[in-house]
């Protein structure tokens, strides 16, 4: 109760240990090693990216340096947050569309541009703003008044958007670089770097160990492989020009996945 009052929220003083109990033991080596890499992302914040072409297929002018630089200072929770949930960051392509700028009242809004001068510097200057312009009856504004239009989603979003997926593609990259653990092997992302600009999904390794993956023969002894290269060579003597190369058949004894060349 008391330390309820002094720090304004519950303090857990139970005996429990926090996280996993200790029964389980110490991290895995590898574990330890990629928090640490992950960690060292952050060198890479504020760093900028040539040839991001963030800007390609949106047609306005937008400062894609200053977005790069927000997404790299951001890697490190790009990295954690995107690995627990097993997603990838949002990179939907653009379909974008016009329409009025709305106003707090949930109508179009309408806009005049103004000249004013400020007549308290030494040499008046004048400059222009855009102000809400006032009706003079109803459905009627001054002339020169105009609705401001706006884009949706808006090209600053869609190039932070862009930024946020390539600094978090250039931090799975980078662990790739700087891993070298005992228990897997870290390979390059399969993702594509730059979608945005043609690039494409590089696949998925082959998953050779798993249960139902195909089964091989190899060919152990010298004499069996003369055998076998004999035999190939007969049967490409007798096969008709144009015939198909030999498939893959199922061999016999080792179940359905077993698979040789015939």
């Amino acid at each position: 109760m008391f330390s309820l009052i002094a720090y304004g929220t519950h303090v857990d003083n139970s005996n429990r240990e926090p996280g996993f109990p200790a029964a389980l033991g110490e991290p895995h080596p590898d574990a330890i090693l990629i928090e640490q890499a992950v960690a060292a992302l952050d060198r890479f914040s504020g760093f900028t990216v040539a040839g991001a072409d963030l800007g390609t297929g949106i047609g306005f002018v937008v400062d894609q340096d200053r977005a790069v630089r927000h997404a790299t200072a951001g890697m490190v929770g790009q990295i954690v947050v995107h690995a627990r949930m097993g997603n990838r960051p949002v990179c939907h392509p653009p379909a974008f569309s016009c329409g009025p700028a709305i106003g707090p009242n949930g109508k179009p809004k309408v806009s005049l541009t103004v000249t004013a001068v400020n007549q308290d510097d030494l040499i008046p200057t004048p400059w222009t703003f855009d102000e809400p312009a006032k009706a003079t009856r109803a459905g009627r504004y001054p002339t020169g008044a105009f609705c401001p239009l706006t884009w949706t989603p808006t090209p600053t979003s869609v190039i932070e958007e862009r930024a946020d997926y390539l600094a978090w593609w250039l931090g799975l990259d980078q662990l790739a670089r700087d891993l070298s653990l005992a228990s897997i092997a870290v390979l390059a992302p399969s993702a594509p770097m730059r979608p945005w600009a043609g690039d494409r999904e590089r696949g998925k390794p082959p998953a050779l160990f798993r249960p139902d993956a195909p089964v091989y023969r190899a060919v152990r002894t010298a004499a069996e492989a003369a055998r076998s290269g004999a035999a190939q060579r007969r049967r490409g003597e007798r096969r008709p020009p144009g015939a198909p190369p030999p498939r893959l058949a199922s061999v016999p004894g080792r179940g359905n996945g077993g698979r040789q060349a015939g």
